[in-house]
C-alpha cells in the first residue's frame, strides 16, 4: 500500500470511530445539550408607548430614586435636559432599563429612549410595553384638556358618593383634601381619564389628571386640546362608551349638597367679610385665607343670587356655626355661614 493510501485510511478510521460529541460550548453560535444544538438567548428589544403622560416623572433625574443606565441618560432624562421638548400621549420609544420606584416598589419605572437624545421615565400605568421594534396598535389616546373655568371645579365632591370614580386612588386625590394646598387654575392642562354624571345636577363631571392630582370639573369648564368627549370613558367601564349612569338621590352627605358642591348665595347677611384677619377659622393654606375677605375683593362684594363652588369648610370659633368658603366667579373667595347658601 502506498504511503498516500495508508494516510487516507487512517483518517477514515479516526473520524468514523463512533466517538460521542462532547457536551458544553462548541463555538459562539450555540451549545450542544444532549446532542441537540440550542441558540443562546437573545435580548428582546421592548417598545414603550405613552398612554398617560400624567404618569411621567419629569424631574426624577435630579435624585437617586432609580438606577440609570449611564450618567448621560440620567442627565437627559428630565425637564432639565429636554430643552423645551416634552413627552406626549401616543409617543413611542425603546425601553433602555426598568426598576422599582424607590418609595413605591409596586411601581415599575421604565426609562425610555424617544430618540434625538430625549429620555423619559414613566411608570407602568403610563405606558404599554410590547416586544420587538414596533409599537402595538394603540387605542385612542386619552384627550388632553385645558381648564378654562376653574369655578366649575368640585373641590370637595370626593368626600361623598355623588360621582362614579375611575378608581379609589382617583377619588382620594380628587379634591382639596388630596391636593396638599394646591388648587387648579385657569390654563392648567391635564389628561381626561374618565367622566361621570353628577348625582343631582344635569352635569357631566370630567376627571382631569394634572400631575399626581385628579380634578373633578363640570365639562363646561374645560376645553379639549386633543380628542373630544367621545374619547373619555364613563368611569367604571374604562375604555368603553356605555349608557350613562342614572343620577342618584340628593340626600348623600357631601354629594353635591351645600357642604361640597355648587351653591347659590341666598343670604349675604351670613357673609364674614373680615374673618380672614382673625384666627377664628381653620384654613387649608395661607393663600386661601388671604383671599377670603373684603380686603382682597378690590371693591367687589357678594350678592344674593351669586353662584360658586364650595372650596373649604370649617367650624366657626363660636362652636355653633359651620362656615363655607365659596369661590365665586373663579376668583372671589367668600366665607359665609352655611345657612346663607342653597344647592345650585
Amino acid at each position: 500500500m502506498s504511503r498516500l493510501a495508508l494516510a487516507f485510511a487512517s483518517i477514515v478510521v479516526i473520524t468514523g470511530c463512533g466517538r460521542k460529541p462532547a457536551k458544553g460550548p462548541q463555538n459562539q453560535m450555540g451549545m450542544l445539550e444532549g446532542g441537540a444544538w440550542t441558540q443562546p438567548e437573545k435580548k428582546v428589544q421592548k417598545t414603550a408607548t405613552i398612554v398617560d403622560a400624567g404618569e411621567l416623572y419629569s424631574s426624577i433625574n435630579q435624585g437617586d430614586c432609580i438606577p440609570w443606565p449611564s450618567a448621560h441618560v440620567k442627565q437627559a432624562g428630565g425637564t432639565s435636559g429636554w430643552g423645551g421638548w416634552y413627552p406626549k400621549n401616543g409617543m413611542s420609544g425603546t425601553v433602555v432599563s426598568s426598576s422599582p420606584h424607590c418609595s413605591n416598589p409596586g411601581l415599575t419605572v421604565y426609562i425610555v429612549d424617544f430618540g434625538d437624545n430625549h429620555y423619559a421615565a414613566l411608570n407602568q400605568n403610563g405606558v404599554t410595553i410590547s416586544e420587538g421594534g414596533s409599537a402595538p396598535p394603540v387605542a385612542a389616546a386619552a384627550p388632553t384638556v385645558r381648564i378654562v373655568s376653574a369655578g366649575k371645579v368640585y373641590p370637595m365632591i370626593n368626600t361623598g358618593d355623588c360621582l362614579t370614580w375611575p378608581d379609589a386612588s382617583s377619588k382620594a386625590l380628587g379634591g382639596t383634601n388630596g391636593w396638599g394646598g394646591w388648587s387648579p387654575q385657569n390654563g392648567d392642562t391635564g389628561v381626561a381619564i374618565g367622566k361621570s354624571k353628577h348625582c343631582s345636577q344635569s352635569v357631566t363631571v370630567v376627571f382631569v389628571k394634572i400631575g399626581a392630582k385628579v380634578v373633578p370639573i363640570d365639562e363646561k369648564g374645560i376645553a379639549y386640546v386633543t380628542g373630544s368627549t367621545a374619547a373619555v370613558p364613563w368611569a367604571g367601564t374604562p375604555g368603553v362608551a356605555v349608557t350613562t349612569p342614572t343620577p342618584g338621590p340628593v340626600s348623600k352627605v357631601g354629594a353635591g349638597t351645600v357642604d361640597s358642591g355648587r351653591v347659590r348665595l341666598v343670604d349675604v347677611g351670613e357673609v364674614y367679610t373680615s374673618i380672614n384677619t382673625t384666627d377664628c377659622l381653620q384654613w387649608p393654606d395661607d393663600e386661601t385665607k388671604k383671599l377670603s375677605g373684603s380686603s382682597a375683593w378690590a371693591g367687589w362684594s357678594p350678592k344674593d343670587g351669586d353662584v360658586g363652588v364650595v372650596v373649604w369648610k370649617s367650624a366657626h370659633c363660636n362652636g355653633t356655626t359651620t362656615v363655607l368658603v365659596v369661590r365665586v366667579a373663579d376668583k372671589y373667595f367668600v366665607p359665609i355661614g352655611k345657612k346663607g347658601v342653597a344647592p345650585e
